[in-house]
């Protein structure tokens, strides 16, 4: 959308697309940071444990039913 488009709508409509964008903001920033946290996840278990792919299963698992 462009800044002259923009200046024709109504107050509200503006209002409401910055909601809408800031609501999607926070659900990417969410995601972001669960697979971080699933990748720290993946790089302790490589460090510590022989089971890596028991465990990497399970929370790949875990992790896919929690974030979609």
């Amino acid at each position: 959308m462009t800044i002259p488009e923009l200046r024709n709508q109504d107050h509200a409509t503006r209002i409401m697309q910055l909601e809408l964008c800031t609501v999607l903001m926070i659900n990417i920033d969410t995601v972001i940071t669960r697979v971080l946290a699933l990748f720290r996840s993946i790089i302790n278990l490589m460090k510590n444990d022989d089971a890596v792919i028991q465990k990497t299963y399970i929370i790949l698992k875990t992790y896919s039913e929690n974030i979609f």
